[in-house]
Protein backbone atom coordinates (compact mmCIF):
# COMPACT_ATOMS: atom_id res chain seq x y z
CA UNK A 1 0.00 0.00 0.00
CA UNK A 2 2.70 2.33 0.61
CA UNK A 3 4.73 2.04 -2.47
CA UNK A 4 1.17 2.42 -4.59
CA UNK A 5 0.83 5.87 -2.34
CA UNK A 6 -1.85 4.99 0.09
CA UNK A 7 -2.41 3.08 3.30
CA UNK A 8 -4.41 1.06 5.68
CA UNK A 9 -6.87 4.12 6.43
CA UNK A 10 -7.91 4.34 2.91
CA UNK A 11 -8.73 0.69 2.56
CA UNK A 12 -12.68 0.33 0.39
CA UNK A 13 -12.84 -3.10 0.11
CA UNK A 14 -11.64 -6.33 1.83
CA UNK A 15 -11.95 -10.03 1.36
CA UNK A 16 -11.08 -12.93 3.40
CA UNK A 17 -10.57 -16.35 2.72
CA UNK A 18 -10.71 -18.76 5.85
CA UNK A 19 -10.22 -22.37 5.93
CA UNK A 20 -11.53 -22.81 9.63
CA UNK A 21 -15.03 -21.70 10.68
CA UNK A 22 -13.60 -22.00 13.98
CA UNK A 23 -11.05 -18.98 13.12
CA UNK A 24 -13.74 -15.79 11.97
CA UNK A 25 -13.86 -14.78 15.90
CA UNK A 26 -9.94 -14.75 16.22
CA UNK A 27 -9.80 -12.88 12.67
CA UNK A 28 -12.53 -10.25 13.50
CA UNK A 29 -10.76 -9.31 16.73
CA UNK A 30 -6.94 -8.92 14.54
CA UNK A 31 -9.28 -7.17 11.60
CA UNK A 32 -10.66 -4.91 14.24
CA UNK A 33 -6.95 -4.49 15.62
CA UNK A 34 -5.57 -4.04 11.74
CA UNK A 35 -8.24 -1.76 10.52
CA UNK A 36 -9.51 0.41 13.01
CA UNK A 37 -10.85 2.12 14.39
CA UNK A 38 -14.38 1.93 12.62
CA UNK A 39 -15.74 3.05 10.29
CA UNK A 40 -14.49 0.08 8.72
CA UNK A 41 -13.90 -0.96 5.07
CA UNK A 42 -16.62 -3.19 2.99
CA UNK A 43 -15.76 -7.12 3.52
CA UNK A 44 -16.62 -10.17 2.74
CA UNK A 45 -15.49 -13.24 4.52
CA UNK A 46 -15.77 -16.99 2.90
CA UNK A 47 -15.51 -20.19 4.51
CA UNK A 48 -13.76 -22.31 1.85
CA UNK A 49 -12.89 -26.03 2.06
CA UNK A 50 -8.93 -24.88 1.12
CA UNK A 51 -6.41 -22.68 -0.54
CA UNK A 52 -3.89 -23.53 -3.22
CA UNK A 53 -1.35 -24.51 -0.44
CA UNK A 54 -2.51 -26.67 2.82
CA UNK A 55 -0.31 -24.86 4.65
CA UNK A 56 -2.72 -21.93 4.03
CA UNK A 57 -5.34 -20.45 6.84
CA UNK A 58 -6.15 -17.09 5.27
CA UNK A 59 -5.99 -15.28 2.43
CA UNK A 60 -6.88 -11.58 2.51
CA UNK A 61 -7.13 -9.22 -0.74
CA UNK A 62 -7.81 -5.45 -0.33
CA UNK A 63 -8.83 -3.13 -2.72
CA UNK A 64 -7.70 0.72 -1.57
CA UNK A 65 -8.25 4.37 -3.00
CA UNK A 66 -4.95 6.09 -4.17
Amino acid sequence: LAEAGTDTARLVKVNVLLTRAADVATMNRLYAEAFGPPPYPARTTCVIQALPDPAMLIEIECVAAV
